[in-house]
């Protein structure tokens, strides 16, 4: 079976999108908020399951 999608809009850092991704879902995270999208690429491996995405452009 694979992978589920799921979109989080407004995703903030990204916590909900990074739980749903290590547990097997491709999540993709969207928020307007480059401060709370920059924080949830910053934190590192755990968020490399994720593509998260500001605006009109994608961060990973």
């Amino acid at each position: 079976m694979s992978p589920a999608p799921v979109l989080e809009l407004g995703c903030g850092s990204g916590c909900s999108t990074k739980h749903l991704a290590v547990r097997g879902a491709r999540a993709v995270g969207v928020d307007f908020s480059a401060v709370l999208v920059g924080e949830a690429v910053s934190a590192g491996a755990a968020y490399r399951a994720c593509a998260l995405w500001r605006g009109t452009r994608w961060t990973s």
